[in-house]
């Protein structure tokens, strides 16, 4: 996963280097589509102590939104609202012996990003934020992190790509009667318009 969110965010990078200086601006509302991969890992723990591990990379389909306002020296802050449904969702949380790890539903998170512009239509960025993933029955808590690129294409349409690291609060999971601790990391790119 590691390797797949580098490659992504350097070609993301040369291709918004290439990109000729456009004319919009990072200012206003923005709405959004995008898809990725959400790597996912849960750790389970049961009452006398036996530990159960679990991971998925999996498909996501994303919806955003959001603001940004662009400031005097190059400086972008902004805030962004999102969904990620997984596109083969599952609730099986019901038997930890042969535990099928389809378990990722949907998660919604809304975060404060803040960037500097790198050339007039390139922005780095980075964010932080609180997400919450649902899983089967469940809903975990957590904060989520990372950062990304996001570059001007033409007229108010930018293409963003991103990697995002999200870490979950433990609660007991009563279908399988242990306690759970999901982490997921998330490579995705998008398209987005400014209006």
């Amino acid at each position: 996963m590691k390797s797949v969110s580098a490659t992504m965010l350097a070609g993301l990078f040369a291709v918004a280097a290439a990109l000729p200086s456009q004319a919009a601006d990072f200012n206003g509302f923005h709405v959004g589509i995008g898809a990725g991969i959400n790597d996912t890992d849960l750790k389970l723990r049961g009452d006398s102590g036996e530990r159960v591990s679990a991971g998925n990379s999996d498909g996501e389909l994303i919806f955003f939104a959001g603001y940004d306002h662009e400031f005097p020296g190059r400086l972008v802050l902004g805030v962004d609202f999102e969904a990620a449904v997984r596109g083969d969702s599952g609730d099986e949380l019901d038997d930890p012996d042969s535990f099928n790890f389809d378990f990722f539903d949907s998660m919604l998170s809304v975060s404060l990003r803040g960037g500097v512009l790198l050339t007039d239509s390139v922005l780095a960025y980075a964010k932080i934020g609180y997400a919450n993933l649902e899983v089967g029955q469940q809903n975990f808590n957590g904060v989520r992190f990372g950062g990304g690129i996001e570059a001007n294409l033409f007229w108010r349409v930018a293409l963003r790509g991103e990697v995002l690291h999200a870490r979950f609060s433990s609660q007991r999971i009563e279908e399988v009667a242990l306690r759970g601790k999901p982490n997921a990391t998330q490579a995705r790119i998008g398209l987005l318009l400014r209006f």
